[in-house]
């Protein structure tokens, strides 16, 4: 679970993974993605996604002044005392990564050629130009319902 000091969620923060199983692991913080005022006073959020394996698995929001909950002696702790948890790398960027970002970050990490291939491919649903999504390679990918008339109104 990534938790903050005063946002502890495990609904929103925790995510179960099997055991035995790699994976990689993308922690993104967007800071000042929201702002409110209350009482008259402005509050700064950050948004703060957790991605599996280049897929987002959990979002949620905290504020600007809180910071990530550490452990004592101000440790970063990964796992517990009931984890076996094995680090191969850790990437640290200035700026926070978009959903694409994150992904692009993913297949690079991939170890062959055949699986950076396979899930370029299996993600292929834009068209050309990259800003939209191109229905033809989606329902070739994905079972999709179509509706060949207008659908009717209420």
């Amino acid at each position: 679970m990534f938790a903050t000091r005063s946002e502890r969620n495990p609904d929103v923060q925790a995510m179960s993974t099997d055991d035995g199983v790699r994976i990689r692991l993308a922690l993104v913080i967007s800071p000042k993605k929201y702002t409110y005022v209350l009482n008259g006073n402005t509050y700064y959020l950050n948004l703060v996604y957790l991605y599996i394996d280049g897929i987002e698995a959990r979002k949620f929001a905290c504020l600007l002044t809180d910071s990530m909950q550490i452990g004592s002696g101000g440790d970063i702790v990964i796992g517990s005392d009931k984890a076996d948890v094995d680090l191969y790398s850790i990437r640290i960027y200035d700026s926070a990564m978009d959903a694409a970002n994150v992904h692009q970050d993913y297949i690079n990490a991939l170890s062959t050629v055949g699986e950076k291939s396979a899930e370029k491919l299996d993600n292929d649903i834009y068209d050309t130009l990259g800003t939209t999504v191109d229905f033809d390679k989606v329902r070739g990918k994905v079972n999709v319902f179509t509706f060949d008339k207008a659908t009717p109104s209420v």
